[in-house]
């Protein structure tokens, strides 16, 4: 893969994202929202209710929050526009995600799993692409997986989304293992 395959976040030199590129997302993320609907009733015969125009809220709240919070932090190359890679791009939609709990449960411990869940496979299909390769082999370890969604599950709670950079660390690791394993394993 080269780096032109992946579709960063670009600011201008004032911190706006084109409204295609905003559209776009959204419409991106209402397809990983939909997909994961159709995974939960597929695999465990579960029927997921989403809050209503969650999407549109999650994808305004990204552009206002990489604006107005994070813009500043990264830097440009050029002085002029800031470019925005995808692992921060999957970070900060997944703590979005968990943060808004758009999957309504009874349960408030199913709600929660649920959520940290869809988290983890949006920002997953985010590293991967956005759906240009199938991502179901985008495990680094059982473990990291498990960690990861109670991390997710417990972060919700939180008052800020500080970790985004972090938790784009994160990804950025969880993607080389998995560049790395591939390349290593025989076909």
């Amino acid at each position: 893969m080269s780096r032109n395959d992946f579709q960063d976040d670009v600011l201008d030199g004032h911190g706006r994202a084109c409204s295609s590129d905003m559209e776009k997302r959204e419409r991106e993320i209402e397809q990983w929202f939909s997909y994961f609907a159709e995974y939960c009733e597929s695999d465990m015969n579960l029927t997921i209710t989403y809050k209503p125009d969650v999407a549109k809220v999650i994808n305004s709240m990204y552009w206002e929050l990489l604006n107005g919070n994070y813009r500043h932090l990264i830097k440009s190359k050029s002085g002029g526009e800031v470019v925005v890679d995808r692992h921060k791009i999957a970070s900060l939609t997944e703590l979005l995600i968990v943060t808004e709990q758009p999957i309504t449960c009874k349960d408030v411990q199913d709600a929660l799993s649920l959520n940290a869940r869809l988290a983890y496979y949006t920002a997953s299909n985010i590293i991967g692409n956005w759906n240009a390769d199938k991502v179901t082999g985008l495990m680094v370890s059982e473990s990291f997986h498990t960690q990861h969604l109670v991390w997710l599950r417990n972060i919700v709670n939180a008052t800020n989304l500080s970790p985004v950079f972090s938790n784009a660390a994160t990804w950025y690791l969880a993607e080389l293992i998995y560049l790395e394993r591939s390349a290593s394993t025989p076909k």
